[in-house]
């Protein structure tokens, strides 16, 4: 493959019929979500925006780009990781993170759970009889709300794609979930003075686009996946489609930013055990905490 510049193609991006260069897939991306930013008002000059960092390709996108982009738009990046304790894997990934941001000189805020808590997501998981990933969820809600909210952050950003977005969808459409379907959009404003809006840059990139754009910068990031991560069907359904016809998913996740998919918002009341904003009393985060006490 030939980039439009003469030189070697890295990458050839079937929903627009182009192949790319380093360099020139390095200016595609960047102006691709410069644009997706403002079209969305992702971002305000002089905010802090907090990058939920996990050490793989798609948040090392995310917080590359907006470091990339924070002068024209504005605003201080910094980034959060949380380290939660998986035997052999969250040592791996923090690490990634931190050579990333060292390389991108922004500051790292990391909550490493067994240190904060004196317990692991496995442990937690097992106490509760809930799969890790569903503790996992949980934890990180609420740690990536709370944190970033008390250093001072306007707006948390984390590196869901394309593929995160049809995927999600399909999986909780057939399950009925659409309160967690009316959360797909590429900006959720605050529904409570203690929450802080969340932000997708990446919401029309797809995984794919992220890994190049970080091999393409040489950023670091941990390729192995979570040790419980499971495989969904839904993503794997996605993709046949897709090769069959490309640009599926892009149409498919521009069609959900327009629609609006109301669901009923839960009412806030405030945790007795730590203050937090919750729909419940205790907050699930300290359920899952006493379960593990």
């Amino acid at each position: 493959m030939k980039c439009r510049c003469g030189k070697e193609a890295i990458i050839h991006l079937r929903p627009y019929r182009l192949s790319l260069c380093d360099s020139c897939f390095v200016d595609f991306y960047e102006r691709k979500v410069r644009r997706f930013i403002r079209k969305w008002r992702l971002v305000e000059p002089g905010e802090t925006v907090y990058v939920a960092v996990s050490g793989g390709k798609d948040s090392a996108a995310c917080l590359a780009v907006l470091q990339q982009l924070s002068v024209e738009l504005g605003i201080d990046v910094a980034a959060i990781h949380i380290n939660l304790g998986i035997t052999g894997y969250s040592e791996k990934v923090e690490d990634a993170c931190r050579r990333l941001c060292r390389m991108l000189d922004i500051p790292l805020e990391v909550v490493n759970l067994v240190d904060a808590y004196g317990v692991g997501v496995e442990e937690l998981a097992r106490s509760t009889r809930r799969s890790a990933c569903s503790v996992c969820g949980v934890v990180k809600r609420y740690l990536m709300n709370r944190v970033p909210r008390e250093l001072g952050a306007n707006r948390v950003a984390t590196g869901h794609n394309l593929d995160d977005v049809v995927e999600f969808f399909f999986k909780n459409w057939t399950s009925g979930n659409y309160f967690w379907i009316s959360k797909q959009k590429p900006l959720l404003p605050s529904t409570h003075p203690k929450v802080l809006p969340k932000i997708k840059p990446l919401f029309e990139r797809s995984g794919l686009e992220n890994e190049m754009y970080v091999k393409a910068r040489g950023l670091p990031y941990e390729a192995d996946e979570c040790p419980h991560a499971v495989t969904s069907r839904w993503g794997e359904i996605a993709e046949l489609v897709e090769e069959r016809a490309p640009g599926f998913k892009l149409a498919f996740a521009r069609g959900l930013e327009e629609i609006k998919i109301v669901a009923p918002e839960p009412q806030f009341t405030q945790c007795s055990v730590c203050g937090e904003p919750s729909s419940g009393d205790p907050c699930a985060f300290c359920r899952i905490l006493r379960a593990a006490a």
